[in-house]
């Protein structure tokens, strides 16, 4: 825009709230009717959606996308590629790691954190103390949580049911070979915490 006054306009004609010292970074994609809190950061190329909320402190990543209708809490930290689904709910403080998915409709809670690369489900409900996230276990990060699909466990850029890995855990033969290598048996060593941790919660 050539000037502020012509950015103004297209701002109250397209319905898009920003509020004081937000920050909106180069090429990144409003939607119309969307709000962006105080202080919010918007990273570069990100999208959002239309009717998006991004509530006061709220960090937005590089590349990330926010759908149609989601909210995203004060303060909350969405890491670079991050998608979040519309109608998703974030919590404040929560933080999405890079590359997340967050299906539409899921709830993710207040302080709540969510690993690099793992795959939430539509309509999921993940609170602070009932998911589980690492990255110093083994060569990937690793996460477990429980959904409408049942008992999920994240290893690295697989995320599957505990079924689906106990019925095939050794699904990635060129990498992590069932050799007994250290290698190996700490991917299977991460998969039996996951497990752990899901049958801690059950309880």
């Amino acid at each position: 825009y050539e000037n502020i006054s012509d950015l103004n306009e297209e701002l109250k004609k397209r319905k898009i709230t920003i509020e004081a010292f937000a920050m909106i970074g180069n090429n990144a994609r409003i939607g119309n009717n969307a709000r962006i809190g105080a202080w919010a950061s918007i990273g570069n190329s990100a999208r959002i959606g239309a009717f998006a909320r991004i509530e006061a402190g709220a960090t937005i990543g590089e590349l990330a996308t926010i759908g149609a209708d989601a909210t995203i809490g004060a303060d909350a930290m969405i890491e670079v590629g991050a998608k979040i689904g519309e109608c998703a709910t974030i919590g404040a403080m929560a933080t999405i790691g890079a590359r997340a998915n967050i299906g539409a409709d899921a709830t993710i809670g207040a302080g709540a954190t969510i690993g690099a690369s793992a795959s939430i489900g539509d309509s999921a409900r993940i609170e602070k103390y009932n998911s589980f996230f690492a990255v110093n276990i083994y060569d990937y990060p690793c996460g477990a949580w429980i959904e409408n699909r049942g008992e999920i466990i994240q290893l690295g850029c697989f995320t599957r049911t505990r079924k689906e890995w106990e019925d095939d855990f050794w699904n990635n033969e060129k990498e992590f070979p069932n050799d007994n290598s250290d290698k190996s048996n700490a991917r299977l060593r991460a998969f039996n915490i996951c497990c752990n941790f899901l049958d801690s919660i059950k309880k």
